[in-house]
């Protein structure tokens, strides 16, 4: 069967976009294994800050409350890659608001101790099992993820690549119909 003009070039559009995000995550991917790694100081709270900024549109389009948590500190200094951590951490926000039902709220928090920083972001999503949990990072798994979820399965796993790059971890804590928690520390 053949498509009406307009509904063939709103399929054209799709599959565009559709093949510029999935070049997009393979670029990423490559980056956060290859790039260099550029460690420069900073300020982790600023970084948070900016990152719930750029996501806010989606939040909002999803009626989605961000809350941001760090504590009393004014700023959190640490060394890190800004640009990979930055893209990692907007993937973890992006991945929770994607994810996370209507008018719900995530919840990034922020703790420093004199042994690194851990990053915590939570979602109210409908939650995974241990199986899903042992696919979340890996290259196209998309644990947990409608049939008809946008993404390619590449987000977590540069979030997880780049944890390692700069000495960290990242893990989930989850289960099903509780809130997703994610956690992601470097040393200090």
């Amino acid at each position: 069967p053949s498509l009406a003009p307009d509904a063939l070039i709103a399929e054209v559009k799709r599959l565009a976009g559709r093949a510029l995000e999935l070049s997009e995550a393979f670029v990423q991917s490559a980056q956060a294994q290859s790039k260099p790694l550029e460690l420069a100081d900073g300020d982790l709270r600023a970084l948070l800050v900016a990152a719930l900024r750029d996501v806010a549109p989606q939040a909002l389009a999803r009626e989605v409350r961000l809350e941001l948590h760090t504590g009393d500190a004014a700023t959190v200094s640490a060394q890190f890659d800004h640009e990979l951590l930055a893209r990692a951490v907007d993937n973890l926000l992006t991945n929770a608001i994607k994810f996370s039902p209507q008018r719900s709220t995530v919840w990034v928090g922020l703790e420093s101790s004199a042994s690194g920083h851990v990053l915590t972001v939570r979602d109210q999503g409908a939650g995974m099992d241990a199986q899903q949990l042992t696919r979340l990072f890996r290259a196209y798994s998309r644990a947990g993820a409608a049939p008809s979820a946008s993404g390619v399965g590449l987000g977590l796993q540069f979030v997880r690549r780049v944890a390692d790059r700069h000495a960290g971890w990242v893990r989930v804590d989850s289960q099903p119909g509780q809130d997703r928690h994610y956690r992601s520390a470097d040393a200090a």
